[in-house]
């Protein structure tokens, strides 16, 4: 495949300018995001990789192997993230050739987003650039200053894209975003009413709905953080011991809002392109 030129080179080469550090043995896709116009690094084993990041001076996003037997891609995950040094919030997309098994510690460890190896190669451009342009929205966002609100929730990542991309490989996307956003507004609302009430039966309700429907939607880090709220309540009777869950709770629903709407306009702008 040769490197794209001219005009039409935005085009031809998705990742152009973008520069994407690899860990683990991935040289395959190394020649696929070359081809794309990527500057592509390898990480080093014998230097930490907040060193590397720090020493590349402006990395678009990492790419991590996760079940290759001599290299712990979760640990650099959270290597990454921990700190907060500019390169915490770099996008993160893990590799794995059953990457379900990896999904929970996946989003422990702060990783945006999975891919099954052999990953096709415009699904890895696509899902790159929507990472990349997303974060750097977000960051900034972060430093402009704007508000965020309460405490901090970041169960990261926010998205199942297999499952988003799936829905929109069948034309069902709008079909569900649409059905599922007014659909968590009421749940969240029936929550914080049978909560106030100190209601078990009514939160065990409101929260098995939105486990389901966030599961559904490829609200994945909702999803994780609802689990965590529904099970000991379902289990021990146990409220959550932070005071201000509910709003975490809602400020992580607005976030996941926010999300899906800007993946469904992304894909809209790709199918129009």
């Amino acid at each position: 495949m040769k490197h794209p030129t001219g005009a039409s080179g935005n085009a031809a080469a998705p990742l152009a300018g973008r520069r994407i550090l690899l860990v683990g043995d991935l040289a395959s896709l190394a020649t696929a995001l070359r081809h794309g116009g990527a500057a592509v690094l390898q990480a080093r084993a014998d230097a930490a990789l907040p060193e590397q990041l720090r020493a590349a001076a402006g990395v678009d996003a990492v790419l991590v192997e996760l079940d290759a037997p001599d290299t712990d891609g979760l640990a650099a995950a959270r290597a990454i993230r921990a700190g907060h040094a500019p390169w915490a919030a770099v996008p993160l997309l893990g590799l794995a050739a059953d990457p379900d098994a990896f999904a929970e510690a996946a989003a422990a460890a702060g990783i945006n987003g999975l891919l099954a190896r052999p990953v096709e190669t415009t699904l890895l451009y696509e899902t790159l650039t929507r990472f990349i342009t997303s974060g750097a929205a977000l960051v900034q966002r972060t430093s402009s200053g704007a508000p965020v609100g309460g405490t901090s929730v970041v169960p990261e990542p926010l998205l199942n894209l297999q499952r988003l991309d799936s829905y929109q490989r069948l034309g069902m996307l709008d079909e569900l975003v649409n059905d599922y956003l007014p659909e968590m507004s009421r749940l969240l609302a029936a929550l914080r009413e049978a909560a106030g009430r100190a209601d078990v039966q009514g939160s065990l309700a409101a929260l098995h709905s939105l486990l389901g429907m966030s599961g559904e939607a490829g609200a994945q880090g909702l999803y994780h953080h609802v689990r965590r709220l529904y099970v000991p309540l379902l289990e021990h009777a146990e409220w959550p011991p932070q005071a201000d869950w509910l709003a975490q709770l809602a400020q992580l629903a607005a976030r996941t809002e926010e999300a899906l709407k800007a993946y469904c306009a992304q894909q809209a702008r790709s199918s129009a392109a």
